[in-house]
């Protein structure tokens, strides 16, 4: 078969899906996942020939984590009570024993309710939204 989709595109949509992996941390060196996605990038372009200018690189990077961010933004709604209903909707996502719509044990949900307290007790506030570069939502993240 024959691919329909241009390398630099399909590497812009690789490194979409790559920023959609929530709440990870520095690295080590202290590096944010988006500079490392970048130097993969750049790697990436050299290596296979791609052609893509730094500039078209910057961007490619600048979009995933603005995706990634959109994918977050319900961390930032101003009604709790969205928040609070979009969270809910996560339990069967990362609890296979509430998707049975029709029946679950009190035990299931005690400990998906568990696990959702872990969560949010573990969850570094600084790892929810990305930035790369002065991208266009920096300033909306730190309000």
């Amino acid at each position: 078969y024959e691919l329909s989709v241009d390398d630099a595109s399909l590497v812009a949509i690789i490194c979409c899906i790559e920023t959609t992996i929530p709440f990870r941390k520095p690295d080590s060196d202290g590096r944010l996942p988006t500079e490392n996605l970048f130097r993969r990038l750049q790697e990436v372009n050299e290596k296979y020939d791609i052609g893509m200018a730094e500039a078209e690189l910057v961007k490619i990077v600048q979009r995933a984590a603005d995706l990634a961010n959109r994918d977050l933004e319900n961390f930032s709604y101003e009604e709790h009570a969205v928040f609070l209903s979009m969270t809910w909707n996560l339990l069967p996502e990362s609890n296979i024993s509430l998707r049975n719509t029709k029946a679950f044990l009190i035990s299931d949900f005690a400990l998906a309710m568990k696990k959702m307290l872990g969560f949010f007790d573990n969850l570094d506030a600084r790892t929810i939204y990305m930035t790369f570069r002065e991208n266009k939502e920096e300033e909306e993240i730190s309000e």
